[in-house]
C-alpha cells in the first residue's frame, strides 16, 4: 500500500506541474535519429497567457488555440499575426458550456471548416464536436454524455462515428476500445508488454499511461507510454501492430526492483508526455527527464522533440536547449514553428521555436 501511495503521489506531482486483440510480447530494435538539432525559443509576447492550471495548445489552418482553465476556456488566435479573433467557453453545466475541458489534438485536413471535435469534459462527461467559426460567433455547440462506459474516464483521446479510445478508472487495460458499428466494447491490454514483469496495476497505468494521436487517414493510433522510451502503433480497431523503441527500459526495470526493498523511493525516467502529428509526421515532446527534475532549471536535462513518420521510422529530434520547461506543445508545419507552453517563466509563457 505504501508503495502505491508513493508512485502515485510522485507522478501526480510531475502531472501537476504539466496536468480481443492478442496479446504480443515483443523486443524491439532500438533506433537512433541520425540528424539532431538544437533549437532555441522566442518569447511570442504578443499572446499573454495568464492561468494557474494546464494548458492545452493546438494548431488548426491559420488558428492557434489555447485552452486553459479560466474562463473563457478556449482563445483563438491567427498564426499570421496573432491578434486575438476571439474566445468561447463559458463555465457552467449548461449544454454549451464547460466544467473541465481537455483538448484532444487531431490531424488538420484542409477542406472543410475547422472544427474541434475531440473536446471532452472531465467533470461533466461530455464530448463535444465544436464547429471553430460557429462557436467564436455564436457558441453554437452542444456537448454530449459519453455513455458507452459506466466507469469514471481518465484519459481521453478520441471519439469518431465509428470508435471510442479513452482509459477509464475500472478497465484494468492500456486502453477502453469502443466500436459503434458492433456495439461492443474491448479492453485492450498493457501492450506491447516489456521484457521483466509489471505485476502492480498502479504501475502498469503510469508506465502505460499514453499521448495519442489518431491518422484516420491511414487507419492508424500512434500511442507514447509515458515511462517507456517508445512509440507504438495500433489499428482503428484496436489491434497492436508494432513499436519503435528510441531507448531501452533499463532505468525502469531498476527503479521497480529497487522498489521492492525501498518502496518509497520511485523515481522513473519520463519520456513523451504530449504528442502532435500532421498527414506525414510525428511530433512527440519528450520530457527527457527523471521525473523529480522536470521543472527544475538545476537539475532538468534539454527536453527534446522527437519526429517520426507513419511507419515509426525516426525522422530526426529538436533538443530544446534553450532549457525551458515544456509542458504542452503544438506544431505549425506551414509557418515552421513549433508552438510551446512553458509554465515556469516569469512572463511570456508562450514560445515560439522556428525549425532551422
Amino acid at each position: 500500500m505504501e508503495k502505491n501511495t508513493a508512485i502515485t503521489l510522485i507522478l501526480l506531482g510531475i502531472f501537476s506541474l504539466f496536468y480481443g486483440c492478442h496479446v504480443k510480447e515483443d523486443t524491439h530494435e532500438l533506433v537512433n535519429f541520425d540528424i539532431s538539432v538544437n533549437m532555441k525559443g522566442e518569447p511570442v509576447e504578443e499572446i499573454p497567457i495568464y492561468a494557474s492550471g494546464n494548458v492545452y495548445l493546438m494548431v488548426m489552418d491559420t488558428f492557434l488555440i489555447i485552452l486553459t482553465h479560466e474562463e473563457k476556456f478556449f482563445k483563438v488566435y491567427s498564426t499570421q499575426s496573432y491578434q486575438l479573433l476571439g474566445e468561447f467557453g463559458d463555465r457552467g453545466d449548461g449544454p454549451s458550456e464547460f466544467n473541465l475541458p481537455y483538448l484532444s489534438k487531431e490531424i488538420w485536413c484542409s477542406g472543410g471548416p475547422p472544427r474541434l471535435n475531440q473536446v471532452y469534459d472531465m467533470r461533466l462527461n461530455r464530448h463535444y464536436s465544436v464547429p471553430l467559426m460557429q462557436a467564436l460567433i455564436e457558441g453554437d455547440y452542444e456537448g454530449k454524455p459519453v455513455r458507452e462506459t459506466n466507469s469514471q474516464i481518465l484519459n481521453f483521446y478520441f471519439k469518431t462515428e465509428n470508435y471510442l479510445l479513452c482509459t477509464t478508472q475500472n478497465q484494468k487495460g492500456r486502453f477502453l476500445h469502443h466500436n459503434y458499428k458492433t456495439g461492443k466494447s474491448k479492453v485492450i491490454p498493457y501492450i506491447p508488454k516489456t521484457e521483466f514483469s509489471i505485476e502492480d496495476e498502479d504501475d502498469l497505468y503510469w508506465v502505460y499511461r499514453s499521448a495519442v494521436m489518431v491518422n484516420k487517414q491511414e487507419g492508424l493510433v500512434a500511442a507514447a507510454p509515458l515511462l517507456l522510451g517508445q512509440i507504438d502503433f495500433f489499428d482503428m480497431e484496436g489491434n497492436y501492430l508494432r513499436t519503435t523503441q528510441f531507448e531501452k527500459p533499463d532505468q525502469l526495470k531498476e527503479n521497480l526492483d529497487r522498489m521492492k526493498v525501498e518502496p518509497n523511493l520511485f523515481e522513473p525516467k519520463v519520456y513523451i508526455s504530449d504528442i502532435d502529428a500532421s498527414e506525414r509526421l510525428i511530433y512527440g515532446l519528450s520530457m527527457n527527464n527523471l521525473g523529480k527534475h522536470i521543472g527544475d532549471s538545476q537539475l532538468q536535462s534539454p527536453h527534446k522533440i522527437l519526429v517520426f513518420d507513419w511507419e515509426g521510422n525516426p525522422v530526426k529530434e529538436y533538443v530544446l536547449g534553450d532549457g525551458r520547461y515544456v509542458f504542452s506543445i503544438a506544431v505549425d508545419e506551414k509557418n515552421k514553428r513549433i508552438y510551446a507552453y512553458c509554465p515556469n517563466e516569469n512572463e511570456n509563457n508562450l514560445v515560439m521555436y522556428s525549425f532551422p
